[in-house]
């Protein structure tokens, strides 16, 4: 729905922006879903940035996905290590 609506209002990017971070902790996704709402640190380091989770991942846990600065996209079943890099769908401009 999204995009359809960027379309049709004129805009050029109709996804949101991708971008690398550095796991500031380990990140584990149990399961067969493939996003988990880390809040990638405001600190960075030249480009890089850093990723954590916001807090607990529960299904009624809203908390977590407003104070989540963007998405990590990590396969199902699988635990980045501290100091990995890990893709992050961003979901607003960082400082």
């Amino acid at each position: 729905m999204r995009p359809a609506l960027l379309k049709m209002s004129g805009r050029r990017r109709l996804t949101r922006p991708r971008v690398h971070a550095r796991a500031l902790t380990p990140i584990a996704n149990p399961g067969n879903r493939r996003g988990i709402p880390p809040r990638p640190a405001g600190a960075r380091h030249g480009e890089v940035l850093g990723a954590r989770l916001t807090g607990e991942q529960g299904s009624a846990i809203l908390r977590s996905m407003i104070i989540a600065d963007g998405l990590a996209v990590i396969d199902p079943d699988t635990i980045v290590a501290t100091g990995s890099s890990v893709e992050v769908i961003l979901l607003r401009e960082l400082p």
